[in-house]
């Protein structure tokens, strides 16, 4: 490489080298930008590979967790439903189980209602803050198309 080539590879990862006169020198700078930048990314490359070592080792816990409270409840719900089984005891139980677990029927299609739960009709996003009232207005060509007898 020229000196003016390696001056500009000093120059764009901001080493001085203005003062340096000889060609090896210059070569010696860039050798030694490349080993600082190789580090540099060992380096990164390590705490990135102890970040997800990390991250596995949160989720597995979290997940050794999860089982263990899924388990914890499945005794729960076996030791309930065993204490509520006597005679003629657990198909009461059962129905009233059922009767609280199933969710509410949906309203038919096409039904309205006038109650609203605040969000916005158009963006369905927010919370509606304007309320249009049409005032029921009719344009004079519309009324003319529409509403004349066509005898």
């Amino acid at each position: 490489m020229s000196v003016h080539v390696l001056k500009g590879i000093l120059d764009v990862n901001h080493v001085n080298a203005r003062l340096v006169l000889e060609k090896s020198e210059l070569v010696d700078k860039v050798w030694n930008l490349i080993e600082v930048e190789k580090r540099e990314r060992e380096r990164e490359r390590l705490i990135h590979e102890r970040e997800e070592e990390e991250a596995i080792r949160r989720q597995q816990e979290l997940l050794e967790a999860f089982r263990r409270q899924q388990a914890e409840r499945d005794l729960e719900a076996a030791a309930a439903s065993a204490s509520l089984n006597g005679p003629n005891g657990g198909a009461s139980a059962n129905k009233e189980k059922e009767k609280t677990t199933n969710p509410a029927s949906p309203k038919p299609i096409g039904t309205f209602s006038l109650d609203r739960d605040g969000l916005c009709v158009v963006c369905q996003d927010e919370e509606a803050n304007v309320a249009i009232v049409d005032c029921g207005y009719v344009p004079f060509s519309f009324h003319y198309l529409f509403l004349t007898d066509p005898s």
